[in-house]
Parts: C-alpha cells; sequence; structure tokens
C-alpha cells in the first residue's frame, strides 16, 4: 500500500490543475535557480580549493574541533581529514555544473505526475505507471523536501543519471528507489504532494 502522506496546504502556484477527471501537475526548470545551484557549486569548490591549503591547526573553534574529532574517528591526522573534505567538496561542487548545463538543455517539463504515473527527468526519460509504485514516503535532508518512492520492479524503468544510479543507497537507507526533489524547479512541493496523494487514492 502506499505510505500516508500528510496532506499539504492548498497551492496557489497554478502548477496543479484539472483537466477532466484528471489531475495533472508539472514543474519545469528554472533558469534563475539552476544559476544559482551553479554559483553554489563553484563556492562550494572553492572553499575546498582553500581547505587545501590549510592545516588541522588553522581551523580554530567549533570547525577545528570537528575536525580533529573526524580525524580521529578515522584515524588519520587533521591536516589529512581537511585535504580530504577538500577534495570532496571540490567533486560536488565540479560535480554540480555539467547537471545544471543538461538542465539547462532539457525541454518540455522536468517532472510530470498525471494518471499514467510519474515523469522525472533526472530519474528517467521513461514514466514510471502507477502500477508499479509500491509506497510513497515524504521526507527531508538539510531542510531540502523530497518524496521517496519505492517500486515493485526497480528494473521495468530505464534510469539515468546519478539520482538512477543511487536507487539502491537510497533504498538501503528507508527513502525508496525514487527521490523526488523540486530543486532547481518552478514547482511547488505541497502541489506535487496534493497530486500524488489524488492518484495513489484513485488507483489503491
Amino acid at each position: 500500500g502506499f505510505g500516508r502522506i500528510a496532506r499539504p496546504a492548498p497551492t496557489s502556484s497554478g502548477a496543479v490543475r484539472v483537466k477532466g477527471a484528471n489531475m495533472i501537475f508539472e514543474a519545469y526548470y528554472s533558469k534563475t535557480k539552476l544559476a544559482l545551484m551553479a554559483v553554489l557549486g563553484v563556492l562550494f569548490a572553492a572553499l575546498g580549493a582553500w581547505m587545501l591549503t590549510q592545516t588541522g591547526d588553522d581551523f580554530a573553534g567549533r570547525s577545528g574541533r570537528k575536525i580533529a574529532s573526524l580525524a580521529n574517528l578515522f584515524g588519520t591526522e587533521p591536516t589529512t581529514m581537511a585535504h580530504i573534505i577538500g577534495w570532496l567538496c571540490i567533486a560536488m561542487g565540479v560535480a554540480v555544473l555539467p547537471v545544471v548545463l543538461l538542465n539547462l538543455r532539457h525541454k518540455g517539463p522536468a517532472m510530470r505526475i498525471d494518471a499514467n504515473g510519474v515523469y522525472w527527468h533526472r530519474w528517467s526519460e521513461e514514466t514510471i505507471p502507477w502500477t508499479n509504485i509500491d509506497t510513497l514516503k515524504p521526507y527531508s535532508v538539510q531542510a531540502q523536501k523530497f518524496v521517496g518512492i519505492t517500486l515493485f520492479d526497480p528494473s521495468l524503468t530505464t534510469r539515468k543519471g546519478l539520482l538512477g544510479k543511487l536507487k539502491g543507497v537510497n533504498n538501503a537507507l528507508g527513502y525508496g528507489h525514487v527521490a523526488l526533489s523540486l530543486q532547481g524547479t518552478d514547482g511547488d512541493y505541497a502541489g506535487m504532494v496534493e497530486t500524488l496523494m489524488y492518484h495513489a487514492s484513485t488507483r489503491h
């Protein structure tokens, strides 16, 4: 069955519309939000590059204690840990840029939820049919809201991108195979959940 989703406040975004007996939700990539993501990616990479120039002793106060604690946990020196974190920041910051460019080139909705199922561009070019959707679970990570979808058979949909590759990790963490996120789009979370609830209730 479908997991319980608290009914959100009514949305006024206009993203949800009713066509006949079908409720439809669509979200499109926002150039402004994608540009902001690119800027944040560059800043994150710059932070990582700066950390590579530092030693563990250069970090004072709370930051220094956290790095020392992590170094102790992994059995390494604070300077080494600071450099590892720096390289991770660079990798994550740089990884954002090609994603932003690919999303800017995408035509049509980034996400569409209707009677046919759930289309999520970052997951697959195919629509996930409702017959393959087992449960829905809302969750948040660092204030970023998601809805996790657990599939009956993940192999039925051809996956792509990082989100598709991480489906096993997400599922192992209890978040489902598909992570629906409106980051970088003009979509409204309440509207997305409202539409998911509508179609889930009509099929189960």
